[in-house]
């Protein structure tokens, strides 16, 4: 067979093969939304791997896109097809993530960064058999959640990003992610699972259910309990923080509803007006039942 042939079938290299994404879940969700907690419970199933934020899938989600927009503008057709450029990449994203999960013995590796969100459709696209997980929260409480963040960092000196400097920053982050998600989620409806951070709380058994039969695992009481499990590399999340963003008091505690209503607290009269005025029309938050009246 020569080149062309070849590359009219994608058989360049018949040692690749196509890698589907079947083992992987990608968790996302604006930061603050309680995606370590979720990350943590998934890490209490003994089929499922969690660990630390890998924090480079979004960097490779971007890349691909660029070389497939490349590929439809015509100016790499003579290098490559699209079925190749799946192939490398969804293989990069296996080999970089599955090791981990084969070395622990767990058939799922669930990746936990919360900008996932923002690569959640090119992720799914790539990966066609991967799946995702969009943790939502009430949109106050993320923005309070970031806010206490930046001041955090600040007290430590420590360069903080844009979005938890100020709360129209925060604001503007938070609906592009919540957009961003809602988006991938009408796009791929049967392989991104929405969870609401409130709902987790107040009714665990039935949420974790919920998302076991979405990860195709049997429930197992211990994720009931994630602050009671051993989690391998729990270390390198804390050492990594520095208490900066995960606050080990809160997050690495039981499951519990302590902390959703504590943004009526600590957000003032002002600033949860700015948030209530940006997001009081959104729809999707509407249907998920919250409220900015």
């Amino acid at each position: 067979m020569d080149f062309n042939s070849a590359l009219a079938t994608g058989d360049t290299n018949p040692s690749l093969r196509a890698a589907k994404g079947e083992r992987l879940v990608f968790v996302g969700g604006a930061p603050r939304s309680g995606t370590t907690l979720f990350q943590l419970i998934l890490d209490s199933h003994p089929r499922v791997f969690g660990g630390p934020e890998f924090d480079c899938l979004p960097n490779i989600a971007h890349a691909w896109r660029r070389v497939v927009d490349a590929l439809d503008a015509g100016r790499i057709t003579a290098f490559c097809t699209r079925d190749q450029i799946d192939t490398c990449f969804g293989t990069l994203v296996e080999n970089l993530l599955l090791p981990a999960a084969d070395a622990r013995g767990a058939d799922v590796l669930c990746e936990k960064t919360p900008f996932n969100v923002l690569v959640f459709s090119f992720l799914l696209e790539m990966l066609p058999r991967s799946r995702g997980v969009h943790v939502v929260r009430d949109p106050r409480a993320v923005v309070s959640s970031m806010l206490a963040v930046g001041a955090r960092s600040r007290a430590k000196g420590a360069p903080t990003p844009d979005f938890v400097e100020t709360v129209g920053a925060a604001v503007r982050f938070t609906r592009q992610c919540l957009d961003s998600g809602f988006a991938a989620a009408e796009r791929f409806p049967d392989r991104l699972l929405t969870i609401q951070y409130e709902s987790l709380v107040a009714d665990p058994a039935n949420e974790i259910k919920r998302v076991c039969g979405f990860l195709g695992v049997e429930f197992d009481d211990r994720m009931l309990a994630p602050d009671r499990q051993p989690h391998l590399d729990l270390d390198a999340i804390l050492v990594t923080n520095d208490g900066t963003w995960v606050d080990p008091t809160l997050d690495l505690q039981g499951i519990a509803r302590t902390r959703t209503a504590a943004w009526e607290r600590d957000l003032t009269r002002d600033q949860i007006g700015l948030v209530c005025e940006e997001f009081r029309g959104h729809p999707l938050l509407r249907r998920l039942g919250y409220r900015f009246d």
